[in-house]
């Protein structure tokens, strides 16, 4: 039996986008920093952001790229007040408040 999945947003509520789930990083003190950042250099680029973008299906901070693949839900949308929870402010501040009401609505 196949249960079919839909995206419920609330009304009024602030836009929601997730940061993904990848990150490039150089290490400090890598043995090859020139090498690193070339594969930084060529993993920012248009081929490679494409490559990456089709084949995890999550949006990339380039607009040059075919999103036609990607899902709507998790594409911005132009106008709308997403809610920023990779800032320092919300972060530190607002963070570990919200934690707890999440547990606390689900009886945690």
């Amino acid at each position: 039996m196949v249960f079919p999945l839909e995206m419920i947003f609330p009304d009024g509520a602030p836009g929601y986008l997730s940061g993904g789930y990848s990150m490039v990083k150089v290490p400090k003190g890598a043995p090859h920093p020139k090498a690193a950042a070339a594969f930084v250099n060529w993993f920012a680029g248009h081929t490679a952001q494409e490559l990456y973008s089709k084949t995890i299906l999550e949006a990339s901070r380039r607009v040059d790229i075919d999103r036609s693949a990607i899902p709507d839900y998790i594409q911005l949308k132009p106008g709308v007040d997403y809610l920023d929870q990779y800032s320092y402010d919300w972060y530190t501040k607002y963070r570990k408040q919200t934690l707890d009401k999440v547990a606390e609505l689900l009886g945690r």
